[in-house]
């Protein structure tokens, strides 16, 4: 654990800090800094303390203590490439060995509730600690800026922590970011939780930044606290950074206490918005591979959706890996003309990690880690997310996305992949004529396209299925308007106390009354839809804190506001469901039957007044096919060793397996790490060293001179998406 954590810093410096001749940006140009501080954001007594933090000796005597503490990157400028820092506690007292810090990662939930952020022009909830840069996704989460490498110990000997210790490293992954808020010290550039025991010694207990040299080769002085930019480096020795330190002051102690525990407070702002609702599956594809669809190790699941023409379809694709870990994936996508994706979400809910991203090739990787540097198994979120444009001149048609010529999942970093298999997605746009079955394909088949596009009717009420026989009754209600007036309507559902896990849904009304808004809030579950005015759509999961379907409430599950314009003639105007209502029962794709009693909007006096009817909504026709992700074929290159000590680099193989993928950044990632129990031949050192090498042009070298930094696994896994060739140069 040691190892790993003396690397922390020094693995992620950086971009630019591979070489000591880094350009120096003098104190009267800029400067940047970091402040220690009591996270403000935490909804906690100290949030307000900033760098001075007391806490009462009734507290301490009362249980345990838990200060939620930020450190803050203050930059008026967002051009940092690197950055690296971190805290020891530093005291007097004997009881500081009993203090504990503990880190947030960026992609984890630290609160109960979620919190309302604003980010630019777009509002979010969170439940997590957002940070000082990133991007709310058009799922409406937020995405943190860059790479991080976060790690807390008891110790750290070679950062000179003596007691509790927390480094952090980022890099920026070679791209633009933006700050959360108005300036970058808005949210923390990290978070971690400072833990006083019960009757801790009452004194001063202080978080000092570390500073050393964390090139432990002493081949280069890379120096923490330290921040790079292309224009140079920040660090006190070039007295243009700015350190704002902390200290926690515990009171004399109080022996007759309550028995209450300061612990980090409940928020109680909005649910955390949720994602789009993929569509479940409602049969079992069939397939002709070689490898069955329940044979492979791993299977991808792309979904089936519904779209008209000059619409965006949310694809949100599954994996199960039946409970297998995984280290990483690096795949390409593909889909059937006309449609195109135009963007890759970068964030991987199933992983809670950031992907790297080529939209040129349609590429995306990422390692999937523990702070261990563990696989993980994958979570029941998407494990991508592809935004794909259906173009206004789609002919009607089933279209196919899918994998294309790349589908790699990692099991470990020693190049072994899992078998894996991903069932097409399907896209019907339109009403084709001919809605093809489902049938095995290995690669997207080009789809078959017929008729225009129409829209879908309000569904009769000479339904087959009566509303008493229904699973789930919708109920729109009556009005009465005026021309010229504005009706909320507020539907209401009775699921006979069945829980419901989600529900995507779209809207109908009658010309000329218009659907205007749709209420983001569903009432009935207390979650947050997501809401598509253009084709009157509405989605949202309804799952308790363990993931478990509720049962609704009787309060409304959709309130839509709609104008009556005021040339509105006389009459009743049913509003209801389109072509689409989907309630499902939990995560395995189940439907349950539905019927909706239309709402009816009376304006003025009509002539005939019509008797409500009962009427189901219409089941969207989906349809699904298997498909087996193509695996590149493994081949092995022997690589010659000339004699003497000397190697000629093949740039990338860090495991030596001849081909250059994720599994060779996992490798070169654990050895920076822990180069102690993660072994590394001295021909993989010398294929890893591809950033700055000692000969750029490929020549043999000495395998003990190489000098391997964060900055050469960055190399390797920005050649894989294709983003530059090897050797880099920087």
């Amino acid at each position: 654990m040691k190892k790993f954590i003396s690397a922390v810093t020094s693995l992620a410096m950086t971009v630019t800090m591979a070489s000591s001749i880094a350009p120096s940006v003098s104190a009267a140009d800029a400067s940047k800094g970091f402040a220690i501080k009591a996270y403000a954001e935490a909804g906690s007594k100290y949030d307000a303390m900033g760098s001075k933090v007391t806490v009462s000796k009734d507290d301490i005597a009362a249980g345990d203590v838990v200060v939620p503490v930020a450190v803050y990157l203050d930059e008026a400028t967002n051009d940092s490439e690197a950055v690296s820092v971190s805290v020891k506690l530093v005291s007097d007292s004997a009881d500081v060995k009993n203090v504990t810090f503990k880190r947030v990662i960026p992609t984890d939930d630290y609160f109960t509730t979620a919190k309302e952020y604003t980010a630019g022009d777009k509002t979010f909830s969170s439940t997590r600690a957002v940070i000082f840069a990133g991007e709310v996704s058009r799922r409406g989460s937020f995405t943190p800026a860059g790479s991080w490498e976060i790690a807390a110990d008891t110790s750290q000997k070679e950062a000179g922590a003596d007691n509790a210790y927390i480094g952090c490293s980022w890099t920026n992954n070679g791209s633009a970011y933006e700050f959360t808020g108005s300036k970058s010290t808005d949210h923390p550039f990290f978070v971690f939780d400072v833990t006083l025991p019960k009757g801790t010694a009452a004194g001063d207990y202080k978080l000092e930044f570390c500073r050393y040299n964390t090139d432990t080769s002493g081949q280069h002085n890379n120096p923490t606290p330290m921040i790079e930019t292309k224009a140079g480096r920040f660090n006190e020795d070039l007295k243009n950074l700015n350190l704002e330190e902390m200290t926690i002051t515990v009171e004399g102690s109080n022996a007759t206490t309550s028995e209450t525990t300061t612990a980090k407070p409940v928020e109680t702002t909005t649910a955390a918005p949720t994602t789009t609702v993929k569509p479940a599956e409602t049969t079992t594809a069939a397939t002709t591979s070689a490898q069955p669809v329940a044979n492979a190790d791993v299977i991808f699941d792309f979904g089936n959706y519904e779209a008209k023409a000059g619409e965006e379809v949310q694809v949100d694709v599954t994996v199960d890996s039946k409970n297998k870990a995984i280290s990483a994936m690096d795949v390409v996508f593909a889909i059937d003309s006309p449609l195109t994706i135009d963007e890759i979400d970068k964030e991987s809910l199933a992983f809670k990690t950031t992907a790297m991203t080529n939209m040129a090739i349609l590429g995306a990787n990422f390692k999937s880690l523990d702070d261990k540097g563990e696989p993980l198994v994958p979570t029941k979120d998407p494990v991508f997310t592809l935004y794909v444009t259906v173009p206004a001149t789609t002919p009607d048609g089933v279209y196919n996305v899918g994998f294309g010529k790349k589908c790699e999942v990692h099991k470990s970093n020693d190049g072994s992949k899992y078998s894996s298999t991903a069932i097409n997605g399907k896209i019907k746009v339109g009403n084709p004529v001919d809605d093809p079955t489902t049938s095995a394909t290995t690669a997207p088949q080009p789809a078959t396209t017929t008729t225009s596009a129409t829209t879908a009717s309000q569904p009769t009420s000479t339904t087959t299925q009566p509303v008493a026989n229904a699973d789930v009754i919708f109920d729109f209600g009556n009005y009465e308007a005026k021309a010229g007036e504005e009706v909320q309507v507020d539907v209401t559902v009775d699921s006979k106390n069945k829980a419901i896990s989600a529900m995507d849904v779209v809207f109908a009304i009658d010309s000329p009354l218009t659907i205007d808004e749709i209420d983001k809030e569903s009432l009935a579950f207390k979650t947050t839809a997501m809401t598509n005015i253009a084709i009157l759509g509405a989605n949202f999961k309804s799952l308790d804190d363990k993931g478990e379907p509720l049962v609704p409430t009787k309060d409304p599950v959709f309130t839509l506001y709609v104008t009556v314009p005021a040339t509105t003639p006389d009459g009743v105007y049913n509003v209801g469901f389109g072509n689409k209502c989907e309630v499902h029962k939990s995560n395995d794709g189940s439907k349950y039957s539905s019927t909706a009693i239309n709402g009816k909007i009376k304006v003025g006096n009509p002539v005939d007044d019509p008797t409500t009817s009962a009427t189901t909504a219409s089941q969207p026709v989906t349809t699904t096919s298997s498909t087996t992700a193509s695996q590149p074929a493994e081949t092995t290159t022997t690589v010659s060793t000339p004699s003497g000590n000397t190697l000629k680099p093949v740039w990338g193989d860090v495991n030596c397996d001849g081909d250059v993928n994720v599994a060779d950044v996992v490798l070169l990632n654990k050895w920076l790490n822990n180069n102690a129990d993660y072994a590394m031949t001295d021909q993989g050192k010398v294929n890893a060293d591809c950033f700055n090498p000692q000969d750029a042009n490929g020549g043999a070298v000495d395998a003990s001179k190489v000098d391997l930094t964060k900055a050469d696994s960055d190399a390797i896994i920005k050649s894989v998406v294709h983003l530059i060739t090897l050797p880099a140069k920087g």
